[in-house]
């Protein structure tokens, strides 16, 4: 089983931003994870630690309010894997 918390980040700026961090957490298994942060829709944003169970997104551009859809993916030493619920990542540029 896979979690992420929060499942809503934001970020904001005025030609770049980075969002505050999600997490994904793992139960059950064989221990050992790996994690994998993936693209689902939306915006696509830059993913910062992409392989990591913490990650931050980042963005730069036009004016505007840009929303992306991004999951996590678990995998254990057993290769069995879970992914998470859909994050929500929003980056407001002025």
């Amino acid at each position: 089983m896979a979690s992420a918390s929060p499942t809503q980040v934001y970020g904001s700026g005025t030609t770049s931003a980075t969002t505050g961090s999600t997490t994904c957490t793992a139960s059950g298994g064989a221990g050992g994870y790996t994690y994998a942060w993936t693209y689902v829709s939306g915006q696509h944003f830059g993913i910062n630690n992409g392989l990591a169970a913490t990650t931050t997104f980042s963005f730069g551009g036009s004016a505007g309010v840009y929303t992306g859809v991004y999951i996590c993916t678990v995998t254990d030493s057993a290769l069995n894997t879970a992914q998470t619920s859909n994050v929500t990542v929003q980056i407001t540029l002025q």
